[in-house]
């Protein structure tokens, strides 16, 4: 069985500054039932997270799109994604792990570990020619988290 990946000391400290209330995750079994049920391996950047934390605690300062969790109360990463793949017609591959109660949101590849910023006005091109704005989801989270947007990883 592969196993869970170590999440890098500094995007720790970032979750650290930047979650809100309680962020550090109670009931791991239920997040990783969760993701096993989207098919998100265990050897991820996302599974190792997401199993730690609770997403939807974690604050961006530059960026109005928040994040959701997946497991309790309500699994909302797979309440978003069986929308993104019903209304936005997206393929499997993604999870969507913000609201997607705009027209767009955050898509991460199970398949390659890439982070999307998705616009339902670019949907056709997405399809085309999908490219992630992040390659990996500690890049992602360098971004979202850090208290200068200027940070691209």
């Amino acid at each position: 069985m592969p196993s869970a990946q170590a999440i890098p000391a500094d995007v720790q400290a970032l979750i650290k500054a930047a979650g809100r209330g309680r962020f550090v995750r109670s009931d791991v079994a239920a997040a990783q039932a969760a993701m096993a049920k989207l098919g998100i391996r265990v050897d991820t950047e996302f599974y190792a997270v997401a199993s730690r934390y609770l997403l939807g605690s974690l604050h961006c300062e530059h960026d109005g799109e928040a994040l959701v969790d997946v497991s309790a109360p309500t699994e909302q990463v797979a309440v978003a994604t069986a929308f993104a793949r019903s209304g936005w017609e997206l393929p499997d591959d993604y999870i969507c792990f913000t609201s997607c109660q705009g027209e767009g949101g955050y898509l991460y590849s199970i398949t390659t570990g890439g982070v999307f910023d998705f616009t339902l006005a670019e949907r056709d091109e997405f399809l085309r020619n999908p490219v992630a704005q992040w390659r990996t989801f500690f890049g992602f989270l360098r971004w979202y988290l850090s208290p200068d947007e200027r940070i691209d990883q």
